[in-house]
């Protein structure tokens, strides 16, 4: 099962009817690696990153779902963040 399955569709918007047969082909290309960079994140960073980004949730919500402080969603986020884009620079 991948973790970030769907995940990276929504963050590029693929239902488009006007993308080119190559444009499709990049697309799906940067959409695996998207699922790919998202699955190799750290399991806490990875769950705050989809619930906030992804699920749409507030702070407060994503901390009473984890249970864990506002502050501890925010630092987890931030550092998924910035993982998720060294990962995809490479």
């Amino acid at each position: 099962m991948r973790l970030a399955e769907g995940v990276a569709e929504e963050l590029l918007n693929v239902a488009d009817p006007d993308v080119s047969t190559s444009g499709a082909v990049v697309r799906r290309q940067l959409r695996k690696s998207v699922d790919q960079a998202i699955a190799k994140l750290p399991e806490d960073g990875r769950h705050v990153l989809i619930l906030r980004d992804f699920e749409e949730l507030e702070y407060q919500e994503i901390a009473e779902r984890l249970d864990i402080p506002v502050g501890t969603v925010r630092s987890r986020l931030n550092r998924a963040r910035q993982a998720l884009r060294r990962v995809l620079q490479k």
